[in-house]
């Protein structure tokens, strides 16, 4: 039998792990962040991943674990930035990601600890803009990964079709759009007199 890895051990550690006080919730975060770490680190890393079930149990943290909700959201996040295009077609096909992630995407994260959340702090903006930002890097890198893998493979067209077919649904549009429009307003309304000198200005016309 072959021995578990140290991503493999944390990938289980984090599926049976149980909060039952607030030391519980620092060790799973821990453990969140080694993972994304060790996704981020390397395509190894995240074929370990896979084969761990990984984001099967990141998807079930999402679904049944509010403390540790967030740092699953940004360890998809990361493998998906690291991984191969492979990877999104099996989050579609095998791991059934759409329904949580774009659950995730309309929902207000804004809300306040219900009652039984006895851990659970109250959700600051950065909180809820870092978690808006994970999951628009998920979606942009499934939507790269499935029109390369389409490409490559025309069988692959099915999953790219699933994915965009969401976008149908009732609402998922114009959340996009608004939070296009979020993301564009502070560019537009940003006031380039204030800086004198043409180099800056030409600096920061260069970096966007």
């Amino acid at each position: 039998m072959l021995a578990l890895s140290g991503l493999e051990r944390l990938v289980i550690q984090i599926k049976n792990l149980e909060i039952t006080n607030e030391e519980d919730v620092e060790m799973g975060k821990e453990m969140m962040d080694c993972v994304a770490v060790c996704v981020l680190d390397s395509e190894e890393n995240c074929e370990v991943f896979l084969k761990a079930s990984g984001y099967e149990v990141m998807l079930e943290v999402i679904h049944k674990n509010i403390y540790l909700r967030s740092d699953a959201i940004k360890v998809i996040s990361f493998c998906l930035t690291r991984c191969p295009p492979e990877h999104s077609v099996y989050m579609i096909t095998q791991a059934g990601c759409l329904p949580f992630l774009f659950s995730l995407l309309m929902k207000t994260q804004d809300r306040r600890p219900r009652k039984g959340e006895v851990f659970m702090a109250p959700r600051n903006a950065q909180a809820i803009a870092d978690d808006l930002e994970h999951l628009l890097s998920i979606l942009w890198n499934m939507l790269k990964h499935l029109t390369k893998m389409i490409s490559d493979n025309p069988k692959n067209q099915i999953a790219l079709e699933r994915f965009l077919f969401k976008f149908l649904e009732e609402g998922k549009l114009q959340r996009i759009l608004g939070i296009y429009q979020e993301y564009v307003k502070p560019l537009l309304d940003f006031d380039l007199s204030a800086f004198k000198e043409t180099e800056e200005i030409e600096i920061l016309e260069s970096d966007y």
